[in-house]
């Protein structure tokens, strides 16, 4: 143990370690106010600033919900998602499946602890408990204990790897950005015209024995969920036939299409990529497939197909591919060469910025375990996030 620094608790280096409520589903009063209400889904190791429900004033004075500050650290404690954590950026409130942590200023900088947490994802989760469904109890977090510097050094620390994160975070936005710009250009053509007639549907499989022994880029639900990159896995890890990624093309996924799932898929020289079956594999014709992607990101599309969407159950709808393909949409053929190259140079530029981001996230978790022992001085770090581009 580095000099200085000490063992202690989520106990010790918290003010206050709590949970949230969910407010009575009977009194709609209740929800739609200003206040953020955070569910377990959307902690996914990152800052929130906005939640897909909120709640009133009335809401949270009426249920277990607590209004909790800036900089909370929240913990999911059930399911397939324990151990999940995100940080608050604005005051908000989150449901009871999480933990909410708020750090003593006197002793932990909450990034810091949010880091410390994070490093230790792995033992958290095997301390989750459970037949049915593992979970985790407020007082279980609460015993876990860090080793901890002085307050000066944790916000160094933090400063490092913040650093990192920072980037990341201003590379997705200036991505967003980038594509929001190509969904608007394209809503402005006239004309429709059925998909069928801008792709063809590649039905290519390969069996999960053809890439056995190799590395390869798998375009997955998850990983489109966690930073629309490709993961990186060995292909003995998997055991399901894929849909083969052979040319730049667009997937579309058939799955629960209210949650629109579109990919610019670039496959990498010298390395297998593959897709999940979930997803449709287009070709386009005669446009590039950054028109492609930006006239199937479209919101009427998305509202288009979950329209047509069945199944068994409201968490699993599909949409069959023949129904895919007879959807009208924006005619790309009528953009000017003006709108095409701008299209495609944003769209272009949004794919840097999330490749840039795979660099980054590789960096700052390489040195997260070695600032978090102490074996890695901070001037050290700071070179490496610099080289990385942070």
């Amino acid at each position: 143990m580095s000099s200085g620094w000490d063992v202690r608790s989520v106990d010790w280096l918290c003010s206050r370690v709590t949970s949230g409520g969910t407010p009575s589903r009977s009194h709609p009063e209740y929800y739609g106010g200003s206040v953020p209400w955070i569910k377990t889904g959307e902690l996914q190791d990152n800052v929130i600033v906005e939640s897909e429900e909120t709640l009133s004033a009335e809401g949270i004075a009426k249920s277990s919900a607590k209004l909790l500050p800036r900089g909370t650290i929240l913990m999911a404690m059930y399911g397939a998602t324990v151990g999940a954590l995100a940080r608050l950026g604005r005051e908000a409130t989150c449901n009871q499946a999480s933990c909410a942590m708020i750090a003593d200023p006197a002793r932990a900088d909450e990034r810091w602890l949010y880091y410390s947490l994070l490093n230790d994802r792995a033992r958290i989760v095997s301390r989750a408990t459970g037949a049915a469904q593992q979970n985790l109890s407020a007082a279980t977090i609460k015993g876990f204990t860090y080793t901890t510097p002085p307050l000066s050094e944790q916000q160094a620390i933090a400063e490092v790897l913040g650093a990192l994160d920072d980037k990341i975070a201003a590379n997705t936005a200036l991505a967003a950005a980038a594509e929001r710009l190509a969904i608007t250009e394209i809503s402005r053509l006239p004309g429709r015209v059925a998909l069928s007639r801008l792709i063809t549907l590649s039905k290519h499989q390969l069996s999960a024995t053809e890439f056995h022994n190799e590395e390869v880029e798998h375009f997955s639900l998850p990983a489109f969920d966690a930073d629309k990159l490709p993961a990186r896995e060995n292909g003995a890890d998997i055991r399901s036939s894929k849909f083969a990624v052979t040319d730049a093309v667009v997937l579309l996924s058939k799955l629960n299409p209210r949650f629109p799932r579109v990919w610019r898929a670039h496959p990498r020289a010298g390395v297998k990529s593959v897709a999940s079956t979930e997803f449709l594999v287009l070709h386009p014709i005669a446009i590039s497939p950054a028109m492609l992607w930006a006239v199937l990101a479209q919101p009427t599309f998305s509202a288009e197909l979950d329209t047509r969407a069945a199944g068994t159950s409201g968490s699993h709808q599909r949409v069959r591919p023949d129904d895919v393909l007879r959807v009208e949409v924006a005619d790309p053929r009528t953009a000017s060469a003006t709108t095409r190259g701008l299209i495609d140079a944003a769209l272009a530029a949004a794919d840097l910025h999330r490749a840039e981001n795979r660099t980054l996230a590789a960096t700052r978790d390489a040195l997260l375990p070695q600032l978090m022992s102490g074996k890695l001085r901070v001037r050290d770090a700071e070179v490496a996030a610099s080289e990385a581009g942070a």
